[in-house]
C-alpha cells in the first residue's frame, strides 16, 4: 500500500511553482511601443507595483490601459497584479489579451502556465510550457519550461497509479479544484461538509473524500460522527494510514485514551512512507503517560491555582504600523483572560518527586477584535531531583507538556515538549539557570501553500538565566539571561533562529508593594523566505519592556496591575508593528 500519494501530489505541484527560473523583467522582450519600461515605472502604476500596493497599482494600470490599448506590458502588469492578487481566472484572462496583442509573448505565457499550475490544470500548463519551449530561440525560458514539462509528466503518472489504487475513484487533482476542498481549506466547514456529502454520493468508495468529511465533522466537534466515517472508509482499505491517524485524534477528543492508543499505535507500526508516523509516536508517548500517571496516582501533596484579569491593548492583531501595507485598520481592543489550573504530586520517594500538573486557560477580546478569542488546555508531567553539590542544593527537573488550543471555536493546534532545567545557586546572591525545550507542534491550517506557510515542524529553545539578590530577604534582585531559539518549519516562511536577551530588576516598595522591570530584545532571523524570492529572508527585531506593581492581600490572594510596551521592526513591513498594554490581574494560589 503506498500512503504517500494523496500528500506527494499537492507537495509536486509547489514544488513545481517554485522550480521556475526567475522572470526577467516583464518588459524584457517588448519593444517600445507607447511607453519604455523606464517610463512605466516612474508611472503612479509602476511605483505601486514596486511597493507592492497591488490593489491600487491594478486600478492605475487598467487607466493607462485605456490610454495605449495597444501597449502589450501594460496588459502584463494588470495581469501580474491579478496573479499577487490571487484573482487567477481575471490574471488569465489579461495574459490572453496580451497574447492577442502578441501570440508569440513568452512572458504571458510563463504566468499563464504558473498559474494553470496552482489551479491544478495540468493540461493547460503543459500546453502554454510545450510552446515555450519550442519557440524560446533565444533560451530565456526554455530551459525553466523543460523541467517543469518533466515534472507534469511524473505527475500526471502518480495520479493515474493513485486512481487505480484500493479506494481511490477520483484524482486528487481532480479533488483539489472541487468546491468541497476549497471550502475545506477556507475552514468553512459547515459548507464543506454538505460539498463533501454531496461529492461522496458520486464517488461512494473513495477514502479520501472519506477522511475529509471526517476531518470536517470532528472540526464541527460531530465526534461520534467523524469516527463513524472513518471506520466507513477503514472498511474499504483497512490498510489506509491516514483514516487511521485521523481517527486516532477523533478518539482523543472522545477521551477514548486506549482506543487512541491502539489506532496510533497501528501508525508507528506500519506507515512506511513516515507521513505521520514521528506525530503518531509523539502522542502515543504522551497518552502511555497519561494512563500510568492515572493509574499511579493516590491523594497526595497539590496545588490549585486561579487567575482573573482584564487588559486594554492597543493594538491586539499586531497589524502593521507602515501605511502602505496596512490592509486593515488597526483597533485597540479589551482582553478578559481567566486561567485555572493546578499540580499534583503522585510519587516521592528521596529525592525525586513527580508531579503532574494541568492548566485551562482563556482570552476573549472585545470589539471586532473577537477572532483572536482563544482557550488552551495545558498540560503534563515532571520530574524533580535535588541533590548536594559543594554543599548547596543542585536541582534538576525534566518535564513533559502537552498544549491544545482553540481560536475562536476552531481547532489552531497542538504542541508537545521536552524540557529540561537545572537550577544552582553558585553564591548566596547569584544563581544560574540552565534551561533546554525541544518541542513538536502541529496546526490546524496549513495556510495556502504550505511549502511555504506551513508552521507543522520542531523548534528547539536554549537558554540560561543568570539571577543576582542584593540582600538576605531576596527582595532586591535583577537577572539577565540570553536564549536561542531554532524552528524547523515545513513551511520556510517559518524556519528561524532566534536570539533573545533579557535583563530585570525586581524591588520592594512601600505598603508591601513590589516592583518589577524588565527588558527583552529578540532577534530573529529567517534564513529563507518564500516570497518575495527576490529579496533577503524576513529578520524582526522585536523590544519588549515591561512593568508590573504586585501586592499580596494575605496568604493566598496576589493583585498587580502591568504595563508592556513591545516594537516589533521587520524587514517585511508586513510584521513592523508597536502594541501598548495595560491591565489588572488577581490571582489565589492554594
Amino acid at each position: 500500500m503506498n500512503c504517500k500519494a494523496p500528500f506527494v501530489l499537492p507537495a509536486l505541484i509547489l514544488a513545481l511553482l517554485t522550480l521556475s527560473a526567475p522572470f526577467p523583467s516583464l518588459a524584457a522582450e517588448e519593444a517600445k511601443e507607447h511607453l519604455s519600461a523606464e517610463e512605466l515605472m516612474q508611472t503612479d502604476a509602476g511605483k505601486l507595483f514596486i511597493n507592492r500596493r497591488f490593489e491600487e497599482a491594478l486600478a492605475e494600470f487598467k487607466k493607462l490601459a485605456e490610454q495605449y490599448p495597444q501597449d502589450i506590458v501594460i496588459r502584463r502588469y494588470i495581469g501580474a497584479c491579478l496573479d499577487q492578487l490571487r484573482r487567477d481566472e481575471e490574471a488569465i484572462r489579461a495574459f490572453e489579451e496580451a497574447l492577442a496583442l502578441n501570440h508569440g509573448d513568452l512572458v504571458s505565457r510563463q504566468f499563464m502556465a504558473k498559474i494553470h499550475l496552482r489551479m491544478g490544470r495540468l493540461d493547460q500548463a503543459e500546453e502554454q510550457f510545450k510552446f515555450i519551449v519550442e519557440n524560446d530561440k533565444r533560451g530565456t525560458f526554455a530551459e525553466g519550461a523543460k523541467v517543469q514539462l518533466e515534472s507534469i509528466r511524473k505527475l500526471k503518472e502518480s495520479e493515474e497509479k493513485i486512481v487505480r489504487e484500493p479506494g481511490r475513484k477520483i484524482a486528487p487533482q481532480e479533488f483539489l479544484r472541487t468546491k468541497a476542498a476549497k471550502v475545506f481549506m477556507n475552514a468553512r466547514y459547515d459548507e464543506a461538509l454538505e460539498e463533501l456529502t454531496a461529492l461522496e454520493s458520486q464517488y461512494p468508495l473513495d477514502v479520501l473524500i472519506k477522511r475529509y468529511k471526517g476531518l470536517a465533522l470532528d472540526r464541527l466537534k460531530r465526534y461520534d460522527e467523524a469516527a463513524a466515517v472513518y471506520q466507513e472508509g477503514l472498511g474499504i482499505v483497512p490498510e489506509n494510514i491516514a483514516l487511521r491517524y485521523f481517527l486516532a485524534q477523533t478518539l482523543l477528543h472522545q477521551k477514548n485514551l486506549d482506543g487512541a492508543k491502539h489506532e496510533f499505535q497501528y501508525v508507528i507500526d506500519h506507515d512506511e512512507s513516515k507521513t505521520y508516523q514521528v506525530r503518531a509516536q509523539q502522542e502515543f508517548d504522551a497518552i502511555v503517560r497519561l494512563i500510568e500517571l492515572m493509574k499511579r496516582m493516590t491523594p497526595k501533596k497539590w496545588t490549585f491555582s486561579v487567575s482573573t484579569g482584564a487588559e486594554w491593548n492597543s493594538n491586539p492583531a499586531s497589524n502593521t504600523r507602515v501605511e502602505a501595507f496596512k490592509s486593515s485598520v488597526t483597533h485597540n481592543a479589551w482582553k478578559l483572560s481567566d486561567s485555572v489550573g493546578g499540580t499534583y504530586e503522585f510519587y516521592k520517594k528521596g529525592p525525586v518527586s513527580l508531579k503532574a500538573n494541568y492548566t485551562h486557560a482563556d482570552a476573549f477580546y472585545t470589539d471586532s477584535m473577537s477572532n483572536l478569542t482563544t482557550l488552551s488546555n495545558i498540560g503534563g508531567v515532571n520530574a524533580t531531583h535535588v541533590r548536594k553539590l559543594f554543599d548547596k542544593p543542585l536541582i534538576t527537573q525534566i518535564g513533559q507538556t502537552t498544549t491544545h488550543t482553540i481560536i475562536r471555536d476552531t481547532y489552531y493546534s497542538t504542541s508537545f515538549a521536552e524540557s529540561l532545567t537545572v537550577v544552582y545557586p553558585m553564591k548566596d546572591w547569584y544563581r544560574v539557570t540552565l534551561t533546554e525545550k525541544w518541542s513538536f507542534a502541529t496546526y490546524g491550517s496549513e495556510g495556502s501553500e504550505p511549502d511555504s506557510t506551513s508552521r507543522d515542524g520542531f523548534s528547539n529553545l536554549a537558554g540560561i538565566t543568570n539571577s543576582f539578590y542584593f540582600n538576605k530577604a531576596k527582595s532586591l534582585s535583577s537577572l539577565l539571561g540570553f536564549e536561542f531559539g531554532r524552528d524547523d518549519s515545513q513551511g520556510i516562511n517559518y524556519d528561524k533562529n532566534a536570539f533573545s536577551y533579557r535583563t530585570g530588576i525586581h524591588f520592594p516598595l512601600l505598603f508591601k508593594f513590589e516592583g518589577d522591570l524588565s527588558f527583552k530584545l529578540k532577534d530573529s532571523q529567517y534564513p529563507k523566505y518564500g516570497f518575495p524570492s527576490t529579496t533577503p529572508g524576513r529578520r524582526d527585531l522585536e523590544y519588549t519592556f515591561g512593568a508590573t506593581l504586585s501586592r499580596s492581600l494575605g496568604r493566598s490572594w496576589t493583585i498587580s496591575g502591568n504595563y508592556n510596551y513591545t516594537d516589533n521592526n521587520s524587514r517585511d513591513d508586513n510584521f513592523t508593528y508597536v502594541n501598548q498594554a495595560i491591565g489588572v490581574n488577581i490571582s489565589y494560589n492554594l
